[in-house]
């Protein structure tokens, strides 16, 4: 596979403190890499490595191809564009006249900044100055500065903070575009478990500067089994009926340490079921009823993305 980022046990340590922890990411050409983890997990640390901004205490950065190093930094970096923390502009200029010096800075044509514009939806507000911008705008803006010289990697460290929702619509759809109309790499932090889930086709998940999960975001949501949750009158004897028919069940419920499971089980408390036929189910609920067991109610259900993340990290991201 052809990988536009690769690191290698990657490093970065602070007062003592590892921030980063060998980290061996892959992240494949031509799309977009959602790189999620709670704040303060170490992205932010990670793409200023990538970018030459803050030396790695150890391991190895490679960058379309090449081991970023001193000599051959300038180079790759012209290559990249990036939006890290915030977006840096005149206020006292306009759109355009920004993305002149950024061009002229990058040594890029101007030629395609009415194109760039007109990407990042600007065009109507290219003359206007950038003090009177939204805090969208601003960000559109940044993503402008970072296409011009049309890169073949682009690093955006969480676009869509601070934002409305209809500025993060704005962020997420253009971001999704890049690698089809211009053929980029689009790597993406973000702590937004939504905005990830609906950008990326690769996820990377970092905890702790640890690397906890990376694969196709198919593979993520595939952790996400269906199930069945089952509400009775006699909950500690359904499970015992249930576990008799060899139907495989716990209940829906914390266990703390040293107690056991039917300690824990109240008369509420529902019990969770692997998905059945239709016809194996009619037999369950059936047998429950004939065994004097009310069922009050089931339902499907299926862990979420924030619960999988939960699982991995032990910690919460926000949803949306």
């Amino acid at each position: 596979m052809n990988y536009a980022i690769q690191t290698k046990n990657l490093c970065k340590e602070y007062k003592g403190e590892l921030r980063v922890s060998h980290l061996n990411l892959n992240i494949p050409a031509g799309c977009v890499y959602g790189f999620l983890g709670p704040n303060g997990a170490g992205k932010s640390t990670t793409m200023k490595m990538m970018l030459g901004l803050v030396k790695p205490t150890d391991g190895a950065v490679r960058i379309l191809g090449k081991t970023l190093n001193e000599k051959n930094r300038l180079t790759i970096l012209s290559q990249i564009g990036s939006l890290i923390e915030s977006p840096s502009y005149y206020g006292h200029l306009s759109a355009k006249e920004n993305l002149e010096i950024v061009a002229d800075l990058k040594g890029a044509s101007k030629k395609d900044i009415p194109h760039i514009l007109e990407t990042v939806h600007l065009t109507e507000a290219g003359s206007k100055k950038v003090k009177h911008y939204s805090l969208g705008m601003k960000q559109r803006l940044g993503i402008a500065c970072a296409l011009l010289g049309r890169p073949k990697l682009i690093l955006l460290d969480e676009p869509t903070n601070g934002l409305d929702p209809a500025g993060i619509q704005e962020i997420r759809e253009l971001i999704c575009r890049l690698p089809k109309q211009y053929g980029m790499t689009v790597l993406v932090s973000s702590h937004l478990l939504s905005e990830i889930d609906q950008m990326a086709t690769e996820i990377g998940i970092i905890d702790h500067g640890e690397l906890l999960f990376e694969n196709s975001l198919h593979v993520l949501h595939a952790h996400s089994k269906e199930n069945l949750i089952l509400r009775t009158s006699d909950p500690r004897k359904a499970l015992s009926l249930l576990r008799e028919k060899q139907i495989s069940c716990k209940p829906c419920t914390k266990k703390t340490e040293g107690a056991s499971e039917s300690s824990g089980i109240l008369r509420t408390t529902p019990l969770s079921l692997p998905m059945l036929s239709d016809s194996d189910l009619a037999g369950i609920l059936h047998y429950l009823l004939a065994n004097q067991v009310e069922v009050f109610r089931i339902e499907e259900s299926k862990k979420s993305l924030e619960d999988i993340f939960l699982d991995l990290t032990g910690r919460s991201v926000c949803l949306s």
